[in-house]
């Protein structure tokens, strides 16, 4: 007869909570490169708002598809926070298409009308609608995070 095979040994289990405790690097950046990207932003927007409609309204489209994209695929790859916020951000991107989303967006566009930034025709009415369901899409994304820390508890 043949001695038996023995079992392999145990494999620890990987710690998740001493990853996701990893130190964060802060944000660095300097002055000269804030700068130079406030620069860039504000040419782009001169130069958008000088397009006509169709044109805005395609820059925008094609910006609301990359950011439904990176946001759907920090939802399936990324781990921790960055998931929880992709996860927010989407619920926001994937309810504009709903009546609960467009209302949030309607009753906007009534409060800032008198103002005539909505006018219909205008160029700048795409940008302001994506800048509005972006800066959703961030403050739901972060309220996630927090909610993602409230349910996990602190770090054993």
């Amino acid at each position: 007869m043949s001695a038996p095979i023995p079992p392999p040994p145990p494999v620890e289990p990987r710690n998740v909570q001493a990853a996701a405790a990893a130190p964060r690097q802060p944000l660095r950046f300097s002055m000269r490169s804030l700068l130079a990207l406030m620069t860039a932003v504000a040419i782009a927007c001169a130069v958008t708002t000088a397009l006509p409609r169709p044109f805005a309204l395609m820059i925008t489209g094609a910006l609301w598809i990359a950011g439904s994209g990176w946001l759907a695929t920090g939802v399936l790859f990324a781990r921790g926070d960055r998931q929880a916020f992709c996860l927010g951000g989407l619920i926001v991107v994937a309810s504009m298409w709903t009546q609960s989303g467009g209302q949030m967006l309607e009753g906007v566009r009534v409060l800032l009308r008198p103002l005539g930034l909505f006018e219909l025709g205008s160029s700048l009415t795409p940008w302001l609608q994506l800048a509005l369901v972006a800066a959703a899409a961030a403050g739901n994304g972060w309220l996630c995070v927090r909610a993602r820390r409230w349910h996990q508890g602190p770090p054993e």
